[in-house]
């Protein structure tokens, strides 16, 4: 298990986007300050099976596609959460269990919904969301059928 250093302080609630910087995100060392501690994430967040658990897994895996839409609650700061949420997500130091309770908790609190490829992954629906469109592919044939 890993120990944390005796002066690196959880996040207290409200619990509000931070700051990161290029350098954060490229060297996330300082997660501490970036989660909450694991005594105070609710047990939900924890199951595999809490609605915002694969958060985490897009993150790490950088499976986001350009079209990714978060839409954050009113009040938060949405970029500075995606930020955040991403630099703890790349960071080595916390067990992966309490990362992704953290991210789930966080994720959950700041945004409505996330959406990919037109599709709701995350969350609620919320009013304005693109939606794709269930046209072919441009510059795509129809198939001939096999009539023989």
């Amino acid at each position: 298990m890993v120990e944390y250093m005796a002066h690196d302080k959880w996040m207290q609630e409200p619990y509000e986007p931070q700051e990161t910087t290029a350098a954060d995100r490229a060297f996330p060392a300082r997660f501490v300050r970036l989660m909450p501690d694991p005594a105070t994430i609710p047990d939900r967040y924890w199951r595999r099976d809490h609605p915002w658990s694969g958060v985490t897994m897009r993150f790490i895996t950088n499976s986001w596609t350009n079209s990714a839409q978060f839409a954050p609650r009113p009040g938060v700061d949405g970029e500075r959460a995606f930020w955040h949420l991403y630099t703890l997500c790349g960071s080595y130091g916390p067990r992966h269990e309490h990362k992704e309770a953290a991210v789930a908790l966080l994720a959950e609190r700041w945004f409505v919904g996330i959406a990919d490829g037109g599709r709701l992954l995350f969350g609620e629906d919320w009013e304005g969301r693109e939606q794709v469109s269930r046209q072919r592919a441009p510059g795509r044939q129809e198939s001939a059928s096999a009539e023989g």
